[in-house]
């Protein structure tokens, strides 16, 4: 009994001691970032493909002409960089230090078109609500999105923090200028519990819109 429980322990430590480095592999090298896409590929609907890629997912990520694609269409993303806070996950918090994409193209099908319903708040439950996330910067410019036989949408810049929290999406210090209006201030999503709130500063060629708060 006492040696099939040595054996038992030495199985445990070993699959605990491959789990962990693999992890660290993932995290820590080029490869392992590399392999993370390909198995989003590979096991999802999306397609992910990427012309050339350095850095680490622990140590700041750069890929460059990265495409996703899926079945209700695609993205282009000229410059995009992830820089993970690892020690976030000591407590159960996954946190981006910075993202950064710089130039992008987003293209959508258009979807059929349904008769009109009465508008229903967007609702979450379950484990998303339970996920604690942040980014302490997103920094976004020239993107642009647009829907199959509708006008394109372009973000000029697009700077802010965002933290989710309990089912509550909150935006802070955004600073953006889409479609020729500017805009700064801070906004907030419950979709767990509906609620919303908003503090927003427009401008328009360097004169004031108004406020929405």
């Amino acid at each position: 009994m006492r040696k099939f429980a040595y054996a038992l322990m030495i199985v445990v430590l070993i699959i605990f001691t491959a789990g962990a480095g693999m992890l660290a592999w993932v995290l820590t090298t080029q490869s392992g970032a590399l392999w993370f896409l390909g198995v989003l590929s590979d096991r999802t609907s999306l397609e992910v493909t990427v012309r050339r890629a350095s850095g680490s997912l622990a140590g700041g990520l750069d890929l460059e002409g990265l495409t996703v694609r899926w079945p209700g269409g695609d993205a282009v993303l000229n410059d995009f960089y992830l820089n993970l806070d690892m020690t976030s996950l000591l407590s159960r918090e996954l946190r981006a230090e910075e993202i950064v994409l710089k130039g992008a193209r987003v293209t959508a099908q258009a979807g059929e078109k349904k008769p009109s319903e009465e508008f229903r708040w967007p609702h979450i439950s379950g484990l998303p609500v339970a996920i604690r996330a942040g980014i302490d910067r997103l920094d976004i410019s020239n993107v642009v999105y647009s829907v199959a036989g509708s006008s394109p949408f372009k973000i000029e810049r697009l700077s802010a923090r965002v933290e989710w929290r309990w089912g509550t999406l909150s935006v802070e210090d955004l600073s953006a200028g889409i479609g020729g209006i500017a805009a700064e201030g801070s906004l907030s999503l419950g979709l767990a519990r509906p609620g919303a709130g908003l503090d927003m500063e427009l401008r328009l060629d360097g004169g004031k819109i108004g406020r929405l708060s």
